[in-house]
């Protein structure tokens, strides 16, 4: 079993060490092709602001209401479902 099936978050985190070593050792322009082929499309989002010269305070804004909003759409989701179960089978 590979390390990403045993424990995602270690080989995440090994893959941003990674994007670091990148970084520092060919530039920030460098991490185009790794923005490119990042299958999370929040880190995607984060290396192309990175890229574009954008402030890290600024970045970390964005990144930050983006998250607040994916949180918001779940606990609407979950409220949405929650009621529809009131109405299921089994419902009393």
């Amino acid at each position: 079993m590979g390390d990403e099936q045993r424990n995602p978050h270690r080989a995440r985190h090994q893959g941003n060490g990674s994007i670091c070593r990148t970084a520092r050792r060919d530039g920030v322009l460098a991490l185009e092709t790794v923005a490119r082929e990042a299958p999370d499309p929040f880190l995607r989002r984060g290396l192309q602001l990175t890229i574009d010269g954008t402030d890290p305070e600024i970045i970390e804004r964005i990144l930050r209401i983006e998250i607040d909003s994916m949180g918001e759409r779940h606990k609407h989701g979950k409220h949405f479902f929650g009621t529809l179960a009131k109405f299921g089978p089994g419902s009393a």
